[in-house]
Parts: structure tokens; sequence; C-alpha cells
């Protein structure tokens, strides 16, 4: 009641009524306030690893290593991050029902959620761009590789009929120009080297069988200790 009376005074309750309303209002206002406050920076938050997700699914890979890196983690998303995000939303949900009965949304809020809402439908189109670009970006570097393989062993080829002249290397006056002629054969070795150490690599990436080049192994046996023989001369 609003007032009530006793033999030796009369209380008024209003007073207190008001001011007890007011009182809880505030506190309503104020949790209503951060529960917002809280809700938006959850959808941020879902919004902000949704991008992550989209940033590196769309980044091109520049190398067999972050191809398979992007694979194996585009895997861990469909498994793992995807279903975690969507409990995640699927609270967003929930809490801003709530909300809703208690305050009004406003135009950023609003827009955020059906944001948030959105991502479950548009990752997938993300994911399944990702698994073709994963095949077009596998077909092209093994098809690289394959290139380089041939290059390889075309240049081994073209070396071969060069080291005839080493045949002819024993003269004194022309020691100069044989030592730069050796030289010039072990920096071509060394490229050589350089080539099959990037296609084993790429091969044990791929899970093929690594390639051997005995033709080049030949070499390296005929031009190295001739080469260290020449440098004591």
């Amino acid at each position: 009641p609003e007032e009530d009376y006793f033999e030796m005074c009369e209380v008024y309750n209003k007073v207190a009524f008001v001011a007890l309303r007011r009182i809880a209002d505030d506190l309503i206002a104020h949790i209503t306030e951060q529960m917002v406050k809280e809700h938006i920076k959850a959808e941020e938050e879902i919004c902000a690893a949704f991008e992550d997700i989209k940033t590196k699914a769309l980044t091109i890979p520049r190398s067999t290593e972050e191809l398979l890196a992007s694979a194996e983690y585009m895997i861990s998303v469909k498994k793992e991050l995807i279903f975690a995000l969507r409990d995640r939303i699927q609270y967003c949900l929930q809490v801003g029902t709530n909300l809703v009965e208690l305050t009004e949304m406003s135009p950023y809020h609003f827009d955020l959620t059906i944001r948030t809402i959105n991502w479950l439908q548009d990752i997938n189109e993300i994911c399944d761009y990702n698994a073709s670009q994963q095949e077009h970006y596998k077909f092209l570097f093994e098809e690289h590789l394959q290139d380089v393989i041939r290059k390889l062993n075309e240049d081994i080829d073209a070396m071969l009929p060069n080291l005839a002249i080493i045949d002819d290397m024993s003269e004194p006056e022309q020691f100069r120009h044989n030592y730069i002629l050796l030289r010039n054969f072990m920096g071509q070795l060394k490229t050589f080297d350089d080539y099959v150490a990037w296609i084993n690599k790429e091969e044990k990436l791929f899970k093929m069988a690594q390639t051997s080049y005995p033709k080049l192994e030949v070499m390296k046996g005929f031009i190295i200790p001739f080469a260290e023989l020449m440098k004591y001369v």
C-alpha cells in the first residue's frame, strides 16, 4: 500500500516505492548496458575470427610449403573451428533474444548481429573456393616441378660434351685459362646441386619418389677431383 496507518503514526510508502523503482531501473539499465557491450564485443570477436579464416583461405600460396600449410589449416577450420564458432553464434543469438526484450538495438549492433549470422553461409562459399584453388595451385606447382626436372636433365646433357676440353688441359701455359674453365664447371655443378636439393624437397612434400641423377654424379666424380688437383699445380 502507498500508506500504512498505525495508532501513533501514518507511514507514507509512495516515496520509498518511487525511490526503489528508480534504483531498480538504474541497476537494470546499467546491467543491460554492460550486456549490450559484452554482446557486441563477442560478435565482433566472432566476425574477426571469420575474417581471419577468409584472409588465410584466399591468400595465394607462393610455395609448396605455403600450399600444404594452407591445406592443413583449412582442414582444422572445417573439422573444428567452424563448429566452435557456430556454437558461439548460437549463444549470442540466445543472449540477443533476451536483450531485445530489455532494450532497443542500435543500428550498428543490429547490422553486426546480421553480419555475424551471415558468416555461417559465407564461410561455406569461401571454403569451397579455397578447395578449388588448392587443386589449381597443386597442379601448377607439380607442373613447375616437372619443368624444373626436365630443364635440369637437359642442362646436364648439354654440359657433358663440354667436359671433353678437360682432356686438353695438359699445356702448362694454358693453366690460368684451364683453371677458369674448371671454376666455371664447378659453379655449374653447384647450381645443379641446388636444383637437385630443391627438387628433392618438393618431391618429399608432394610424397613423390625422389629423382636421382646418375649423370650428374659421374660428372662430379670426374670434375671435382681434377679441380682439387689443379689447386696444387
